[in-house]
């Protein structure tokens, strides 16, 4: 075998492996340890800045355009609250699905719903309710399938 699947590693940390050729089994085994190859490898870190100035454009009845000045990551993900701040930030190696209907995309907490999750820097979202107060949030992350995110300072701003 010339490869190995390693699971269960942490976010922003640098593993190191060494590979060694053997012969043999159980307590008949010989290493050749002189000249094994030596790596190592950092996992994803978070990105380094949020995203900034969440605007809101072509608010009617039921539905707006929300868009940020991206940050650092490689994509962010939005959450979506009414009536109330975003309460609950993403986790990390978790993806999630987003959906510009509100409400459809994956709840990440109570009445806390993904609009959106990607490389762009705005989203349109539909199904809104009229004089209601939606609150926003944008976070950076890095990754996809397993994204790492920055949650300290979220972009966050609300509309009604």
């Amino acid at each position: 075998c010339s490869f190995a699947d390693v699971s269960n590693l942490q976010p922003n940390t640098t593993y190191h492996v060494t590979v060694f050729e053997y012969n043999g089994t159980a307590s008949a085994t010989e290493y050749l340890i002189a000249g094994a190859p030596v790596g190592n490898q950092a996992t994803l870190s978070a990105p380094a800045t949020q995203a900034s100035a969440v605007l809101f454009t072509n608010v009617n009845a039921n539905s707006a355009t929300v868009s940020w000045t991206s940050g650092s990551g490689n994509q962010r993900v939005v959450f979506m609250r009414a009536g109330g701040p975003v309460n609950t930030n993403p986790v990390n190696l978790t993806s999630y699905s987003a959906n510009g209907i509100f409400g459809n995309g994956t709840p990440v907490s109570v009445d806390n719903y993904v609009v959106f999750n990607g490389n762009a820097s705005l989203v349109n979202v539909t199904a809104l309710q009229p004089n209601t107060t939606y609150h926003v949030a944008v976070f950076e992350m890095n990754g996809s399938s397993t994204p790492v995110y920055l949650t300290a300072g979220a972009a966050t701003n609300s509309f009604t």
